[in-house]
């Protein structure tokens, strides 16, 4: 990635966090500032690359994307993360199946289920 002279970076902050999952201190972490504060750019410029190089399965989507049904962005984001040619390619462990589900509040819901192949489903309603 290309530096951008207009990013602030927060490696330290970024190395913070994976220090606390490394540690199992913490499972999840949330952000909550108001908008245009960095946060975005933070996870993508930062805390996402750290922890990709350490190895851990990352992956970002903005549920905003598709406002009509967001599962299918979050959906999205996983199977991205999840291509054969990408990160499971480079674990060098065998992987017989992935399964991931996302409840959304207001009735969405998605699943997502990998072993050979990928299949996607994706269902809105309760």
């Amino acid at each position: 990635m290309d530096r951008d002279p207009w990013h602030f970076a927060r490696p330290k902050l970024a190395e913070a966090y994976l220090d606390a999952f490394d540690l199992k201190l913490s499972s999840a972490r949330g952000m909550f500032a108001r908008r245009r504060m960095g946060k975005t750019e933070f996870l993508r410029m930062d805390l996402l690359p750290s922890a990709a190089a350490r190895g851990y399965l990352a992956a970002y989507t903005n549920l905003w994307d598709n406002r009509a049904a967001p599962e299918t962005a979050l959906l999205a984001a996983l199977m991205e993360a999840l291509e054969p040619q990408g990160v499971i390619a480079k674990l060098r462990i065998p992987v017989k199946k992935v399964k991931a589900t996302a409840k959304i509040p207001g009735g969405a819901e998605g699943s997502l289920e990998a072993d050979r192949s990928i299949a996607l489903q994706t269902r809105i309603g309760t």
